[in-house]
């Protein structure tokens, strides 16, 4: 074959490829360890451990150590020159000890012995338009004398982001986020473990005294929520009441009540409160948890969650607390039109909206012209990463039902179809939304 041949062979070659890859970056990626470690959630300081168990090292089952394998060869050219700069064993080694400390569970001589395996992390482009990380984590509770399992669990974490041309920055937020949910899967172990040692009376591995710490400043985070039932249930994102120590609910800052958890779907950031007690709610919010319906169905007698999921192009408004009570101490209202009806990641469990959203919005109920409840507002796009503006995401109604229905409270479907002004839908958000408080 001579030169000129071969040199037309390639660039058909080539011209095909780039039809086939529209819109690949064909350039190295890298994930930096040391980088996006302080954005991974698990806990940074041990709390005082209050039992023992054994760790033994974790063994690094990545055939190579130093890329993000490729998961389905869909897109050759880009997944394969994605490195990893840092030690990831060392990582997913804290993620595990620091989730177990925060549980209550310490390093030391035990009758549990703790074993991982990080068997895989790597990326694909599922579209042409994100690209997703997904890690996989062995996790085994073995006896320390006879070594027989006790307890075994493959963890999974999974995220994907829009592809940012060019750029290290969907690979690194896509890593973050499966190691997020590695990090909440590992800490519901461990506390499946401690509260397994409380019920076995296992006083013989419990961790001797630990001289009194100054503790920290608890600090309290805020979120939106409304109510469900006429029991005084709430529903708000999981993310909002993750990790707190006391939950409380009300009309502002000044009127909160405690609450209880009753049910997470972190898949979907749902969580279902319930109120202690109604005695500090207003009395619009009284008037209308009377109004919810009796006994079988108790969500509302015409029903909150609309039957359909949202439209392109439909108008929304959004309803809830942003910035707690920094600025005003009130419920506050947006309004906007849903952009898409699939949220990141070609998510259909959510829609993307363009209503303005802010920390403190997260949980608060999305309304139809009608007033009937179409969502709840779980996320916005990060502007400093993206440089965009109002790209805000929310639950589908059709997730919560599910949720709902899955948490003992069946949803009778909100149909209603006579449309109602902004002053008018603000009014139905202020008998129905709540500002949720977390205290850490």
């Amino acid at each position: 074959m001579s030169g000129n041949v071969m040199f037309r062979w390639f660039l058909q070659a080539f011209f095909l490829i780039s039809i086939f890859c529209s819109g690949c970056a064909f350039i190295p990626r890298d994930v930096n360890i040391d980088t996006i470690e302080s954005s991974i959630a698990y806990p940074r300081e041990s709390l005082s451990s209050q039992y023992y168990i054994n760790f033994e090292p974790l063994k690094d089952l990545r055939p190579d150590k130093n890329k993000l394998g490729v998961g389905r060869n869909k897109l050759m050219m880009v997944t394969t020159f994605v490195t990893v700069t840092g030690n990831v064993k060392s990582l997913f080694e804290k993620i595990v000890k620091q989730n177990f400390a925060a549980a209550g569970l310490g390093p030391g001589p035990s009758p549990f012995t703790v074993k991982t395996e990080l068997i895989q992390a790597y990326t694909d482009l599922p579209g042409p338009n994100d690209v997703y990380v997904q890690i996989k984590l062995s996790l085994t509770i073995v006896n320390s004398e006879t070594n027989i399992p006790l307890f075994h669990k493959i963890l999974k974490g999974y995220e994907a982001v829009p592809v940012a041309q060019l750029s290290n920055i969907s690979h690194e937020q896509a890593f973050i986020g499966a190691s997020n949910q590695i990090s909440e899967q590992v800490f519901d172990v461990a506390s499946r473990i401690r509260q397994t040692i409380e019920n076995n009376g296992q006083r013989s591995i419990q961790a001797k005294p630990t001289p009194p710490v100054r503790q920290p400043t608890p600090q309290s985070g805020t979120g939106s929520g409304f109510f469900v039932s006429k029991m005084g249930h709430v529903i708000t994102n999981a993310h909002v009441v993750q990790n707190c120590k006391k939950i409380t609910i009300g009309d502002n800052a000044n009127k909160q009540v405690p609450a209880e958890l009753i049910n997470t779907d972190r898949s979907n950031d749902l969580a279902l409160l319930k109120l202690s007690t109604l005695e500090m709610a207003s009395a619009e919010s009284k008037s209308l948890i009377q109004k919810l319906s009796i006994v079988v169905v108790p969500l509302a007698s015409k029903g909150l969650l609309r039957s359909n999921d949202v439209k392109l192009g439909e108008k929304v408004l959004v309803a809830g607390y942003p910035f707690g009570d920094r600025f005003s101490n009130t419920i506050k209202v947006t309004s906007g039109i849903v952009s898409a009806t699939r949220g990141a990641g070609d998510d259909s469990g959510q829609f993307q909206l363009d209503a303005a959203v802010q920390p403190g919005n997260s949980g608060g109920p999305i309304y139809d012209r009608s007033g009937n409840i179409v969502g709840i507002v779980v996320a916005r796009l990060n502007k400093q990463m993206f440089k965009s503006e109002n790209v805000n995401f929310g639950i589908k109604a059709s997730s919560v039902r599910q949720f709902l229905n899955s948490s003992g409270f069946p949803s009778k479907k909100s149909e209603q179809t006579e449309e109602k002004s902004t002053e008018q839908l603000a009014e139905i958000a202020k008998n129905q939304a709540l500002m949720v408080m977390c205290l850490q």
